[in-house]
């Protein structure tokens, strides 16, 4: 998610970008580590100033766009996984054990139905 300023040569790209927003300083980046999305900044003119990005960027609410992308939310998972304490990882582990137990008691429940039912049914054919 980043606004191309100018074309340096075949090979590069230079980009620019409200730092105050996104945290991504203006550089030069070859072409090869780009990947394109469909967001873009509509009527940007060519050469402008920092202040008119930020204006055009947030006019056009290029972040919430971002975030909402599923691309977005895969690193924002990959972060707070990343950052998860080793208690936090214990308290996920508790909580998926509780799920699975629930899980199985049920998938248990109605495997018996089930077998009730067939059982009736075999009882009811060999009369």
């Amino acid at each position: 998610m980043l606004t191309a300023n100018y074309t340096i040569h075949a090979l590069f790209v230079h980009l620019n970008q409200p730092t105050v927003i996104t945290g991504v300083r203006r550089q030069t980046i070859p072409f090869r580590n780009l990947s394109l999305t469909p967001i873009k900044i509509d009527y940007l003119p060519r050469a402008v100033r920092v202040s008119t990005l930020i204006s055009h960027f947030e006019k056009q609410e290029i972040m919430k766009k971002w975030k909402a992308t599923s691309w977005a939310k895969k690193l924002e998972r990959q972060h707070i996984r990343r950052n998860l304490t080793d208690f936090d990882r214990f308290k996920l582990m508790i909580a998926r054990k509780k799920k699975r137990d629930v899980i199985n008691r049920e998938v248990a429940k109605l495997k018996k139905a089930a077998n009730i039912s067939k059982s009736k049914e075999k009882k009811a054919a060999a009369k």
